[in-house]
């Protein structure tokens, strides 16, 4: 992956990936601090010592503000990022351009030490996708802990059985490449990699590896095991149950817990929409005002995207129940996005008749 020094990035491109240390963060309210937050900004600097203003604008400030901290002992790499003029009114450096980041620059470097890890275990998402997943524990300078999750073939090539044995007599210090920030739920962020996902463990060559490791004690400590549910322990904890006992379900006091049942799909409702637009950063549907998109949490964007919300109606043989088939089930049984089964087919058909036998 190659990296553009600040003093070489121009506007029109939109393939540079930069490194950089966060300088300085703070708000922008307009006239009066009391509005609403019309952006977030940075003052960053690249090793050159190069330095540039940044901005986020505000739908992409919850996705990428947990993680732009002033931290002169981090280092930054964004990539997808927009390079425009620098404003003629306002000039934090002296620089020609500026940066403008966007809920797709979700993506960064993080270098930490490894102290715990797990092996790579076939793991059931909350969407109910079978993937391989192998959880990573990182504590940074300042003792905080970051948590990464490889998922897929990474999760697999990851060199797990090695780092066990070399954390015997050394650090381990990692950085982490091409990882994308999420949350659910309101949870702790953490970090996620999938294809994209690089890294680099105890690399003499790379400055920031030498420079964490000349920071921490010369004392190491083996790293540690962790362990992720197998679907064999998570299937025994679901309890069966028939559809009419789910439907005296109290879904405020049993929130947490999981059922299963084994139904078949009796219809599909002929007077539901198939797909919603849904916001780019949390999924849910949103509204059309002036020339941007704003989902029901307030995220504001230019842009959306088509998911499926199917609604089926299936049996057991106790009873009848309506379900939602929502975006990557929906993906999963069709084999296609909601986005490109519009564009090939007529969006009054509901869902396209083809997809209803």
């Amino acid at each position: 992956m190659s990296i553009t020094p600040l003093s070489q990035v121009r506007p029109r491109i939109y393939t540079y990936t930069i490194c950089v240390r966060i300088s300085r963060v703070w708000e922008f309210h307009g006239k009066n601090d009391d509005d609403a937050i019309k952006h977030l900004d940075l003052v960053v600097i690249d090793q050159k010592g190069t330095a540039m203003y940044a901005e986020v604008p505000p739908e992409a400030i919850s996705a990428l503000r947990p993680q732009l901290q002033e931290n002169k002992g981090r280092v930054w790499q964004f990539k997808n990022i927009d390079i425009d003029n620098a404003k003629q009114s306002y000039k934090p450096v002296r620089a020609m351009y500026m940066i403008r980041l966007h809920p797709k620059t979700a993506s960064r470097d993080v270098i930490g030490r490894i102290t715990a890890l797990s092996d790579p275990t076939m793991f059931s998402t909350n969407s109910g996708a079978i993937r391989m997943k192998r959880l990573i524990h990182l504590m940074d300078l300042r003792g905080n802990k970051i948590e990464v999750s490889l998922w897929g073939p990474r999760a697999e090539e990851f060199p797990g059985e090695q780092i066990f044995r070399a954390s015997e007599k050394n650090h381990i210090i990692a950085i982490f490449v091409g990882t994308s920030v999420k949350s659910y739920g309101g949870s702790t962020p953490f970090l996620s990699g999938t294809a994209a996902c690089r890294w680099y463990i105890n690399l003499p060559e790379i400055n920031e590896i030498n420079a964490f490791y000349a920071s921490i004690g010369e004392h190491s400590q083996p790293t540690q095991k962790l362990h992720i549910q197998t679907m064999n322990e998570m299937q025994s904890k679901i309890e069966q149950k028939s559809l009419l006992e789910m439907k005296s379900i109290d879904p405020f006091e049993d929130l947490t817990k999981r059922f299963e049942c084994t139904i078949t799909v009796t219809r599909i409702s002929d007077n539901e929409s198939w797909c919603y637009q849904g916001c780019t950063k949390c999924n849910t549907s949103t509204r059309y005002e002036g020339n941007s998109y704003i989902c029901k949490q307030g995220h504001i964007s230019s842009q959306m995207t088509n998911r499926y919300k199917i609604s089926l109606y299936g049996t057991d043989g106790t009873c009848e129940l309506e379900f939602m088939l929502f975006d990557e089930r929906g993906t999963s049984l069709i084999g296609k996005t909601a986005d490109r089964l519009i564009r090939q087919n007529n969006r009054s058909e509901l869902p396209p008749q083809r997809y209803q036998q």
